[in-house]
This record gives structure tokens, sequence and C-alpha cells, in this order.
């Protein structure tokens, strides 16, 4: 079996396929069959190939793919063939056929395969899958010749979606990537830019995991994305350089960008550099009701803001042998946002609504923010058992200049316009910081049936917050916020792998210990102290290699934002105040899943999530004032089935539908905030790629999405829909590339209602426009990498703050 599949893999690499060749000359003959499994069920999917020998070579005949009901028909001149039958989850087939046939329809009963990694042919073509017990890992071989980038690679992947410049996980709030054997952690958007830079060419196989080991999976909630490169990597010198446009419907929302990559390796030697900005435009539209017994309030602020990014980015590293490698990274972000409000708020007193007064006010708004880290980070291997030791120290500073200005008018009915005293602040933020990672990976057997992972987390940070506040005529006023967090997390999980591979089972547990002081000017400092236990579980089992079993429990903790901390007040509008809170809490979430997955194209679950003192916004009446300020306010569960299908039998489609539908209820856990809310909760998203020529260089591809009517314990979200699609061209033997995507076609004003004690809030808002998304990149140097790559322990810190 193997010199004749090993043959004919050669043949469909080296042959280019359509459905069916063309046939010989002379009559064609019909061969028909059915294909069944042990216990007589069709086997769907199947891939049938005639060869025949010419000239002492095999040379493919023509192939078909089985129906649902296991049926398929081939047609061929008269001849000797060999059929050879993949699919799977069952060992291959081979045997002899003289056509014309003269018997009955064949009839073939399939063997399972037990074997995670086996070879079949996917849309004509062959292609490596292996199921993995925590997610599964592709062989992209030809799919890359297809896409353009890293980028586009991923988003032909199941459970993956990419959308222009966005990429997200089904079911996952975080990713983490690695580029060969290293961690990266990289901001979520500075992740679409990663990945353009790196040649889809250089990718062997991607492998996903949606329950990744403890190391990269503190918060239950990250998916891990695993680019594993080719083998030619002695010597490579080459990257990418592109360019992006996205002009939209509303001439003042748009986004204009340059990036390139360079990677240069030599000997045990590599280098990357990245450079990349931006510039993009806003506009928003917001509109709100406040609804008192006695009164209306009605406010209408339109905005328009700009935002400028560039970035660079240096990794050098040296690899040890087939000991590890040691390397360093460092990156410097430059971001200059600037915004501008007109807001009026309109005051009626009711039930007549006539209107009493009206509020003007225009608002300026700059904010420079740089950012700067670098991360030493070594991976080494010891013992013949291939354990594994992963360290790294990061070192980081952060500081940003505020600046707000804000000017008041006041008009009543039949009285002049009367100017207010308009105000001023000056914020100066400042992060510094360290954080470190040891982790080990210790298989207890040569066969490595239990491995043992131990590690331990840690980080220092302090910010402070120096504010100048001007008002009026009233004096210049100063304050200054100091907030010192600590933290360490040491964990352990066991994982134990049985002989026969049929199951899987791992446990973990994490401890973080946190601690927190707060100081706000010449006051005296609070302290806090934390400690959560966060237990993880993974269990799988697999029937057959068509069926699989699995249950997960995951846990993890969520770290209040500094803004959410900040205690100064951010004066939106004389009535309108939001204010921080330096006594939150930390949030906790827990999701146990248990499910049932069919050959990894179909998988099915029920959920149940829970979230404990989540923060919210929580407005409260003060006289006149509505102050919002952060708390702990919530806790919400859900129950739930979850569902995703990904198929990709045809050579030129691939469709993929990702969903989730249940029961959430939401409650406030504070006085501020006595509501519950309850109701479904579901949403649907599926994506299809399509290719539309022979040479596989011209491709479409649409998305589209909704998600139902949300609730929390202080507000409802009506339903959200989106859609968008384009299309790629690869030109100069998919050297330059060209993307054409239209997003945002389909979508909603972001509206509701929200709940406070004696008034409600009707929203109306609008942030999304129709946008046209163009690029361009070009890809120089030769497929031949040895990938830099580097670990960030730092960017969790910068995420935050």
């Amino acid at each position: 079996m193997r010199p004749i599949l090993l043959s004919l893999i050669l043949c469909f690499c080296a042959t280019p396929l359509v459905a069916q060749t063309a046939p010989e000359e002379g009559k064609q003959h019909r061969l028909e069959g059915r294909l069944i499994d042990a216990q007589g069920a069709p086997v769907e999917y199947a891939t049938l190939t005639l060869m025949r020998q010419v000239e002492g070579e095999p040379k493919l005949q023509t192939h078909a793919i089985s129906s649902a009901e296991g049926t398929w028909s081939l047609t061929a001149p008269r001849g000797h063939y060999i059929l050879v039958v993949t699919s799977l989850g069952y060992k291959g087939h081979e045997q002899e056929i003289t056509l014309p046939h003269s018997g009955p329809r064949l009839q073939i009963t399939m063997q399972e395969r037990l074997e995670e990694l086996q070879t079949l042919l996917v849309q004509g073509r062959p292609v490596q899958v292996k199921n993995l017990p925590t997610g599964f890992i592709v062989d992209v071989t030809e799919m890359r010749k297809t896409r353009n980038n890293a980028l586009d690679l991923l988003g032909g992947l199941p459970h993956i979606i990419v959308q222009g410049d966005d990429l997200k996980v089904v079911g996952k709030g975080n990713i983490v990537l690695r580029i060969g054997n290293v961690l990266q952690r990289v901001e979520a958007r500075e992740l679409p830019d990663l990945l353009k830079g790196y040649d889809a060419r250089l990718v062997k196989s991607v492998e996903v995991s949606l329950n990744p080991p403890l190391r990269y999976n503190a918060d239950g909630n990250t998916a891990m994305i695993t680019l594993h490169m080719i083998s030619a990597f002695s010597e490579y010198f080459g990257g990418v350089v592109g360019a992006e446009a996205m002009p939209s419907s509303e001439p003042k929302s748009f986004r204009d960008a340059l990036y390139s990559t360079t990677l240069f390796n030599r000997g045990l030697w590599g280098a990357s550099l990245g450079l990349s900005g931006n510039q993009s435009g806003s506009k928003h539209r917001e509109r709100s009701r406040y609804l008192y017994p006695q009164q209306e309030r009605e406010v209408l602020a339109p905005s328009t803001g700009t935002r400028g990014f560039a970035q660079a980015r240096l990794t050098l590293q040296r690899e040890l042998g087939q000991r590890g490698n040691v390397g360093l990274f460092a990156k410097y972000n430059y971001i200059d946002n600037r915004s501008d409000f007109d807001r009026s708020e309109l005051y009626y007193t009711l039930p007549t609504r006539q209107l009493d007064l009206k509020l003007l006010s225009q608002e300026h708004n700059r904010d420079l923010q740089h950012k700067l880290n670098a991360t030493l980070y070594s991976e080494l291997k010891f013992s013949p058992r291939g354990s594994q030791l992963w360290l790294d120290l990061s070192g980081y500073s952060y500081w940003s200049d505020r600046d707000g200005e804000r000017s008041l008018e006041e008009l009543r009915p039949a009285l002049e316009p009367k100017a207010l005293p308009g105000y001023r602040d000056r914020d100066a933020i400042s992060t510094a910081g360290l954080s470190s990672s040891l982790d080990l990976y210790l298989p207890l057997r040569a066969d490595r049936a239990w491995i043992l992972e131990l590690g331990q987390k840690s980080a220092w940070s302090q910010t402070n917050n120096r504010r100048n506040y001007i008002s009026g005529s009233m004096p210049e006023q100063g304050a200054h916020f100091v907030y010192t967090e600590a933290w360490v997390m040491p964990y352990a999980s066991l994982t134990w792998r049985p002989k026969g591979g049929r199951m899987w089972a791992r446990a973990g547990l994490q401890l973080p210990l946190t601690w927190r002081e707060t100081a706000l000017g010449g006051q005296s400092s609070q302290q806090t102290t934390d400690l959560h236990l966060l237990p993880s579980l993974h269990w799988d089992y697999s029937l057959s290699e068509r069926h699989r079993v699995f249950a997960t429990l995951n846990s993890g903790l969520s770290r209040p934002q500094f803004a959410a901390l900040n205690p100064f007040v951010w004066m939106i509008s004389p009535n309108l105040h939001y204010v921080g809170n330096p006594d939150l809490g930390l949030a906790t979430n827990y999701a146990l899943k248990a499910g049932y997955s069919y050959r990894s194209m179909l998988t099915l679950g029920v959920l149940l999530e829970e979230k404990r003192s989540e923060v919210l916004s929580v407005p409260q009446m003060q006289g006149d004032v509505i102050v919002s300020r952060k708390e702990n306010a919530q806790s919400k569960t859900f129950l739930g089935l979850t569902g995703s299908l990904y198929w990709d039998r045809s050579r030129s489609v691939s469709l993929s539908l990702n969903g989730r539908y249940g029961y959430v209820r939401s409650w406030g856990i504070i006085p501020a905030l006595p509501f519950e809310a309850k109701g479904e909760d579901w949403n649907v998203n599926a994506s299809s790629t399509l290719i539309l020529n022979k040479a596989r260089t011209l491709t479409a591809y649409l998305w589209a999405g909704y998600n139902g009517r949300q609730y929390s314990s202080n507000s409802t979200v009506e339903p959200q829909p989106y859609m968008g699609g384009g299309l790629r061209w690869s030109l100069m033997q998919r050297r330059l590339n060209l993307s054409l995507q239209a997003l945002n076609l389909w979508t909603t004003n972001y509206k509701g209602v929200s709940r406070m004690r004696g008034a409600e809030i009707h929203f109306n808002n609008r942030y999304e426009y129709p946008t046209l998304y163009i690029s361009v990149s070009y890809k120089f140097g030769k497929v031949e990498d040895k990938s830099p790559r580097k670990s960030l322990s730092s960017d969790s810190s910068e995420d935050r703050f």
C-alpha cells in the first residue's frame, strides 16, 4: 500500500488536477460501488483514485469522492488499473480492476485506523491532518500556495476568523502566538501586522490549541496558534513590504498604513526588523435619552478623531544547537490620539416636554504615548526524556501626556446665550515595571505517558498619574495618584496519556497572589492582598478515529484596567461625570464544557459559564449630576449549546460555521445596582472561500454574522449583524499580492436601554460605516527562513496600562 500511495501523492504534487482528467481515446467504461465501515454504515467523502502503469511509471487516470450514502462512480477507457481509496480515520484500500468490469457493483469495507496522522486527499490534493486532544494541526503545504502571508493562511483554517485587519479564534478572548518553538505575546492590534510580515511559503503547518497548557492559558480564555516553519533554514534573507488603505462611506472614517518585515539568518544567528505605521480617523454619532419621573434629558454627541501609530521592533536570536536558543526582543511604539466632541444636552419638562435648557459644549483632547519594552528570553532542552525550560525577563516603561480642554455655553428660552466657565486638565501618566516567567516541562517516563509541568510567573509595576486641573477663574489645582501592583502565580499541571492513544487527561492548578497599594496625594495609602484558587481539567477520549468526546474546565482572573482604577473625575459635561475606583477587586471566570467531535469537521457541545464580580460602569444621581463609577457590580451565568462546522471537501470551496445558543442571567451584587436581567443569548457567524481560477491565484471570500440581543444587569443591547467580502489576486509568481475587501456591508446602530436608580437611559449610537479595504504587498527573498522568535511577558501589562 505505501509504494502505491506514495506514487499517488507524487502524481498529485507534480500534475495540475481538475475534477477529472481529459479522457483517453476510446470508449469510456463506468465503474460503480459503495463504501461501508465494519458496522455497515456508509463512508462518505472518501477519495477514490484510478491509477495505471505507463512505461513502468504510475499515472493518475481519474478520481472521485464518495457521496453521503457512500456511493461513487468512475469512468475510464478499457484497461488494467489499480483502485486506491483513502479517507480520514480509515486504512488505505487498494485493489486491481479491469475495465470494462463485468462483475456486480463493488462494495468495499473500510477498516478503521487509530493512528492520529495520515495522508489523504482533500480538495484534490494530498494533505496531512492530525487531530489533537486540545485542537488540531493542518499541513498547509498546498494551501500556502494560494495565500499571500501568514494572516491570509490562518483565514483558511477552522475556528479562525480573519476580517480585514482583525483576527479572532471562535469562543476565545485572547490569542497566544508561537513561531517555531518559542512563545510570542503580541498586542491584539499588532498581531495582524506581525503575521503579514511572514510569507505564507515559510509555513509548513499550523497548530491550533483551544486548550493550551497552563503556562499559556492563565486566564482560561486563551487559544494558542503555532506556526511550524519549513525545514530549509540554513540561510535566508527576505521579507514583506506592504501598504493598505481603508476609505469608507464616512469621509472622516479611514485608515492608511505601511508595514515591512525583514528577516535575516546566517549560521546560528537570526534577526528580524519590523517597521509599521498607520494613520486612522473615525467619526461617531452618539444619542442618548435620560428619562426621569419629571424630566427628560436628550444628549447628542457627534465626535471625530484621529490616531497616528508607529512601531519598530527588533529581534536578535542565537541558536544553541539541539539545546535550544537565547534571544533579545525590543519594541518601541509611538501613538498620537486626537479627538473632538460637539455636545448638545437638551432638558425637557414632562409631561409637556417643554424645552427648559440647552447646554452646548466643545471638547478637544490629545494624548501622546510612548511605549518601550525589552525582553531577554531562553529556551533550553535537557535530559534524554526531552525536559525543557523556558525563561524570560522583561522590563518596560510607558508614558503618556494627555491634554483636554472644554468650553461651555448655556441657552435658555427667551434669554441670551450665556458662556459658562470652561475647564482644562492635563495628565502625565507613567508606568514602569518588571516581569518574569519560569516554566518547566518534565516527562516522568520515557514514553511520556505522564508529564509534569511546573512554573511561576511574576510581575511588579508602578503607575503614576500627575494631574493639573484648571476651571474658570479658579487657580490651578494639582493631584498625584500612585498605583503599585505586584503578583506572583505558581502553577502545576499533570498530563496523562495512557497506551493506545485513545485517552488524554490533564489536571492543573494556579495560585495567583496579588498585592496592591494605592495612594492619592498626601493621604495615607491603602493596601490589599488577594489569593485565588484556579483549577483546570481537560479530558478527551477517542471512540474511534472519527468520533471523539471531551470535557474541559477552565478558570481565570481579570485584572482591572488602570483607567478603571484612576480616581480622578473626568467631567464629560457639567451634569455628567466619570470617575474610576481604586478599590476595584479582581473578577473571576469559570467555564465548563462537554462535547462531541466528528472527524474534526463537526463539533457540538454543552457550555456552562460563570463570571463573578465583573467590572461595570454604574451611573448614579448625585443632585443634578449623573456620576458613572466603575464597580465590581455584576455576576453572570450562561448555559447553552455550542457548535462548529468546517467543510473543505471541494477543491475550490471551503465553509466555516460557528454559533452558540443558550440562556443568560445577570444580576447586580451591589446596592447601587438592584437589577436582574435574563433571556436568550445567541450568535452565529459563517465564512466561505472560493478559488476562481485553475492557477489558484484569484480567490473570493465572504463572511457574515449575527449577535443576538445582549443582556447585563443594567443594560440591554439590541442585535448586531455584520457582513463583508473580498477578492485576493496573486501576480508575479505570487510575489505581488492585491487584496480588495468590502467591510461593514450590513451593520446597525449600537442601541439599547440602560437602567439606573430613578432613571432609564435609551442610547442609539453609530460607530461603523461601510468601508473599502485595499492592500498591496510584495515578497522578496528566497523561501528559506530561520524564523526569529520572541517571548513577551510584558505585553499583558501594556494592555492594562
